[in-house]
C-alpha cells in the first residue's frame, strides 16, 4: 500500500517482535521509512497510540478447539498466537470494537478478515452502529468485512 497510494501513512503494530522484525526488514528494503512505521502493541492489553483513517487486522481467528483440524501446512509452519486467540476466536473483534471510538476518525472504516460465517454474524452484530459490506476471498467464500461509521 505504501508504495501504490500517493499521500499515505501506515503505522503497523503488532505483538510478535519477529513479525516487527520481519517488517522494518520490508520498511528499509522498499526506502518506505518516510511513511511506514511499526511498534510493539498488545492490542488485548493497550490502544495504539493514534487515531486512523482506516484500520486493517487480520486477528488470530481461529477457535482454540478446531487448532487440530487445520492443514499440517498451516499447523506446522505459521505461529500459534498468529492463528488463534486460544479462545473462541472472537476476542480480537470484540476488543476492536471495545476501543474502535477511541482509535477510528469519524468516517473511518474497519476491515478484518474472518474465517466463518458464525463469526462474520458475531462481527456484525458486534458493530450494530456501523454499516458494512461483506468481500469474498478468491474462491467466492465470504472473508472480509468493511465496516463504516
Amino acid at each position: 500500500m505504501a508504495l501504490e497510494i500517493d499521500l499515505i501513512n501506515i503505522e503497523i503494530i503488532d505483538v510478535s517482535n519477529a513479525a516487527l522484525q520481519n517488517t522494518l526488514k520490508n520498511i528499509n528494503h522498499f526506502d518506505c521509512g518516510d511513511i511506514v512505521s511499526s511498534y510493539f502493541c498488545n492490542i488485548l492489553d493497550s490502544i495504539p497510540n493514534n487515531t486512523y483513517d482506516v484500520i486493517i487486522s487480520n486477528p488470530p481467528y481461529i477457535p482454540i478447539n478446531e487448532m487440530d483440524s487445520l492443514d499440517i501446512t498451516v499447523k506446522e509452519y505459521d505461529p500459534y498466537n498468529a492463528l488463534t486467540d486460544y479462545s473462541d476466536g472472537m476476542q480480537f473483534y470484540q476488543r476492536i470494537h471495545d476501543i474502535s471510538d477511541r482509535i477510528l476518525n469519524e468516517n473511518g472504516c474497519i476491515i478484518m478478515e474472518f474465517g466463518s460465517i458464525k463469526q462474520m454474524n458475531k462481527i456484525i452484530n458486534y458493530f450494530k452502529s456501523y454499516q458494512y459490506t461483506v468481500h469474498n476471498d478468491l474462491n467466492g467464500y465470504p472473508r472480509m468485512i468493511e465496516l463504516t461509521k
